[in-house]
């Protein structure tokens, strides 16, 4: 029902994590400096055209990049 996610450790073990997706989401793109494209977040994230542009620039500036055109 979208409420779970489940993760497997080499170990073998597994767990069921229950989940709010936008916290989520925002944990991810914290986690990381990896930059999603404009398309990208439009997609994964569904935001408007400008915001997912805008949201790629600053990511990229964030970490001394320069955004692709």
């Amino acid at each position: 029902d979208g409420t779970q996610v489940v993760t497997a450790s080499g170990d073998g073990t597994a767990r069921v994590w229950r989940v709010e997706w936008k916290l989520l989401i925002e944990y991810l793109l914290e986690a990381t400096t990896a930059c999603l494209m404009t398309d990208e977040r439009m997609s994964l994230l569904v935001e408007s055209a400008e915001d997912a542009r805008a949201a790629y620039e600053g990511c990229e500036q964030r970490y001394g990049r320069m955004p692709l055109p």
